[in-house]
């Protein structure tokens, strides 16, 4: 009969190899709330397996369509391409614009239902937006509503807001939506409208403000259910929607991680 000895000390190589439920050395695993768990065996889809991709990949998404398969999303230096079966197609904003990159300049990207959107701070276009569902010739668009330029881009998908982090002016903007080179800066589009980032509108939810009582750059945002979590270097931030003329509040949680 097989016997399993208990992990609950997990990866803890400065300790004694002789302590029971410790890993001093291990490979492929990783923690989770219930132990130990080994990481899958890479595995490669054939009917997306495209072989060497002809120029350096500094981003790319896939995610689940409304009405069934995957949409994949691969952003490149110079362009964004479509995933098909075996083969990619380029569909950046138009055959006459070169996107331009590099490594501090990657693709970020979430999607609003079978839309895709795209960021990458290097272009002084705004947020980029695609149906996947349409036809190969239809290209990533200009968000419209007045959206930022951006670092990074992510969807709280149960509230339905959109949100721009780490923000610059684009081009196309005016006015108000003016308000310069922004890296500690959130901005939400808004409600269930991811090309409305007006937010000088009477009656919108859009809105923006800037985490400020810790210093640095925002560098990644992830929704958590309801909520939105905003990293910094040396902090984190918990966003939550309280609507009124806040509409999203934040809390700082911590000061020695980001």
């Amino acid at each position: 009969q097989m016997m399993f000895l208990p992990v609950d000390k997990g990866f803890a190589p400065d300790m004694d190899s002789r302590d029971l439920g410790v890993l001093v050395d291990c490979d492929r695993l990783f923690p989770t709330a219930r132990g130990m768990k080994a990481v899958p065996n890479p595995s490669v889809d054939p009917d997306r397996d495209i072989g060497a991709f002809p120029e350096k990949v500094t981003g790319a998404y896939t995610f689940e369509m409304v009405g069934g398969g995957r949409a994949y999303v691969i952003g490149t230096e110079t362009a964004l391409y479509h995933g098909q079966a075996a083969s990619v197609v380029d569909v950046s904003r138009n055959s006459n614009l070169s996107y331009t990159g590099g490594p501090d300049n990657q693709w970020r990207f979430t999607n609003v239902g079978n839309v895709c959107l795209a960021t990458n701070f290097a272009l002084s276009r705004p947020i980029q937006v695609r149906n996947m569902t349409a036809a190969d010739s239809t290209r990533f668009a200009d968000a419209g509503g007045e959206a930022p330029r951006a670092r990074i881009v992510e969807r709280v998908q149960e509230l339905g807001f959109t949100f721009a982090f780490n923000t610059a002016n684009a081009d196309g903007q005016t006015g108000a939506r003016l308000l310069g080179d922004s890296p500690d800066r959130w901005w939400c589009s808004d409600i269930n409208d991811h090309e409305d980032w007006n937010f000088s509108t009477s009656g919108t939810q859009s809105n923006h403000g800037r985490l400020l009582a810790s210093p640095g750059a925002i560098t990644a945002g992830r929704a958590l259910g309801e909520r939105i979590i905003a990293y910094k270097r040396d902090s984190v931030w918990v966003g939550s929607y309280v609507g009124g003329d806040v509409v999203w509040a934040w809390d700082m949680v911590t000061t020695k991680i980001g």
